[in-house]
């Protein structure tokens, strides 16, 4: 019984000795790890016809497409049965 209650502290000393060690050696030199980026836009696709780019369509936000959702179903409400 010892013995085990032993082994298991030996276990849990190495344990988080490793983990300060290795949280020492990965955030060494590390201070600055972010870099400024451009704002999001939203996707265009075009069509390609005769070397021409035609029909741009604009990517939609989420609030876009519900908005088209609500628009849509109103219509179909206000439809007769």
């Amino acid at each position: 019984m010892r013995e085990t209650l032993a082994r298991i502290a030996s276990f849990i000393f190495i344990f988080l000795v490793g983990i300060i060690v290795f949280s020492a050696t990965m955030s060494r030199g590390n201070t600055t790890m972010t870099t400024e980026m451009a704002p999001a836009t939203l996707p265009m696709v075009y069509v390609l016809y005769d070397g021409n780019e035609t029909n741009a369509m604009h990517g939609l936000l989420a609030h876009g497409i519900c908005a088209l959702r609500r628009q849509r179903d109103q219509c179909h409400a206000r439809s007769p049965v």
